[in-house]
């Protein structure tokens, strides 16, 4: 008999596991399930070895799952909203659970390679960011505080052209670096809640720059990654777009909500119901060769998906380059004309005094 400990006062609590632990999380469930047990003696039992191994991070999340059933919710429905959105429509999509064994692995391995490649970028900026950040700040700090006070009382600004220069430029830093914040952070809101903002003039315009060229390929590896698991285990890509869509975010719920459109006024063939903006011509191109029944056009999806994921990361790595190397060479600007202002500075000054 199984033991049920899910009606404690822990079970308001929402779970705080990583990917990777809830991808775990998941492969045990299944694995419960695969030897016939449903998906409460299967929580049940993760709910008892996380407490014989004092794993409190998995027992919350297995309580509050078990309170997301109890109110008539399904496995997916009980994930969504704190569980990575492409693990919520894998248990969302009704495969059974041999087979979403091979889907969450599938999934693990993608996370692990976008995971890989963050941190590689990670440790690629962390210097040079830190480096452009402390110039900018010593700029400031110098052309605000110090550089007034030696001029102090000194006339002829003109004979320190630098020193001047690098005071108007530190004041120009305090007065916009607020409204520039501000800015940022009200256009990042109006993007996230306008859907409107993917069929916009802002759109087409940010859509030339390379960040987001990067994360359109991003988003594309991850919608085929989606459609080649739903693809493999033979449930229909029009009815998996529905599940896709309730799940996704920003420019993947657009393209989902593209494609449901598409298919509701006719259309079949998969490379016009995909033609939402997101894939490349050549992309679309290589859908419309594919044929086959639909494990081998799965297969085709998920080698394009692939192909999309190398191009995202070489392009990615190319200007992760350009980008560090330019962080070091404004960063040593910034030094050069901080260390000359005050030194013109200091050198006048001393001029004056003999």
């Amino acid at each position: 008999m199984f033991v049920s400990w899910w009606g404690s006062k822990q079970v308001g609590k929402v779970p705080r596991l990583t990917d990777s632990e809830q991808l775990q999380l998941a492969l045990d469930l299944m694995n419960w399930m695969r030897q016939g047990v449903n998906v409460w003696q299967g929580l049940n039992m993760v709910l008892v070895s996380s407490r014989e191994l004092g794993d409190a991070k998995l027992e919350t999340a297995s309580r509050f799952l078990l309170a997301e059933l109890s109110e008539g919710k399904s496995l997916g429905q009980a994930f969504h909203g704190w569980a990575n959105p492409e693990l919520v429509v894998i248990l969302d999509s009704g495969v059974k659970a041999d087979n979403l064994i091979g889907a969450i692995q599938e999934l693990e391995r993608n996370v692990q390679l976008k995971r890989k490649l963050l941190q590689a970028i990670v440790r690629q900026l962390i210097y040079p960011i830190s480096l452009f950040a402390t110039s900018l700040v010593a700029l400031w700090f110098v052309g605000t505080q110090i550089l007034p006070r030696l001029l102090d009382g000194y006339g002829q600004a003109e004979m320190l052209p630098v020193a001047v220069a690098v005071s108007e430029m530190a004041n120009l830093i305090q007065l916009l670096f607020v409204p520039c914040i501000l800015l940022l952070v009200s256009l990042i809101i109006w993007v996230l809640s306008n859907r409107k903002v993917y069929t916009s003039t802002f759109h087409r315009l940010v859509s030339t720059t390379v960040f987001y060229q990067v994360y359109r390929l991003f988003c594309a590896v991850s919608v085929l990654n989606q459609l080649s698991l739903m693809a493999k285990y033979s449930r229909s890509l029009a009815r998996s777009c529905v599940i896709l869509k309730n799940h996704a975010q920003g420019l993947v719920k657009h393209h989902y909500q593209v494609m449901l459109e598409h298919y509701a006024n006719g259309y079949t063939e998969l490379s016009d119901v995909m033609n939402s903006g997101l894939l490349e011509s050549s992309s679309l191109m290589r859908l419309r060769m594919s044929s086959g029944r639909q494990s081998e056009r799965s297969q085709q999806i998920y080698e394009l998906a692939i192909n999309l994921s190398r191009k995202a990361e070489s392009i990615t790595r190319r200007r992760l380059k350009v980008v560090v190397w330019s962080l070091y060479s404004i960063s040593f600007l910034l030094v050069v004309a901080t260390v000359v202002a005050t030194a013109q500075t200091v050198f006048y000054m001393l001029e004056q005094w003999s």
